[in-house]
């Protein structure tokens, strides 16, 4: 599955996160996302830097991916294809897992407009993905 190209250079920007995201292998300043979530992003990154927190960003696994929901290509396409959702800390907090992250991550990303997909976090219900958070709300600055 491929995006238009067409929609994809009006959408989709690569924003500098304003500290070092840990990944599985390595680190990344790079974050693609959708261009009216960027200042977003970069707004709850800041506050958690601000407070001291960036270290319950254990991994970033990405936002911007264009794909089905469970990869699977008779499900929607994910809000990851869009790139307004992004995935945190999942080696500890995987898709099914009733683990729920630090409440203060959970806090920060609900001020800037994005909610978690953990029990409670006020996505879902019934599925459980406490790694994802996504926009729910556009924040003007």
């Amino acid at each position: 599955m491929a995006p238009e190209r067409a929609w994809l250079a009006r959408n989709i920007v690569a924003v500098r996160s304003p500290f070092p995201l840990p990944m599985n292998k390595g680190q990344t300043e790079k974050i693609r996302c959708h261009r009216l979530v960027a200042e977003q992003i970069l707004s709850a990154l800041r506050e958690l830097d601000d407070k001291g927190l960036r270290r319950l960003i254990h991994t970033f696994d990405g936002c911007y991916l264009p794909r089905h929901v469970c990869w699977n290509p008779e499900r929607p396409l994910s809000r990851h294809s869009w790139g307004i959702a992004l995935d945190l800390n999942a080696a500890k907090f995987p898709f099914g897992s009733a683990r729920r992250q630090e409440a203060r991550l959970v806090e920060v990303f609900a001020r800037h407009g994005f909610l978690c997909g953990q029990k409670g976090g006020g996505l879902w219900e019934k599925t459980l993905d406490p790694m994802h958070f996504e926009v729910v709300k556009i924040v003007q600055r």
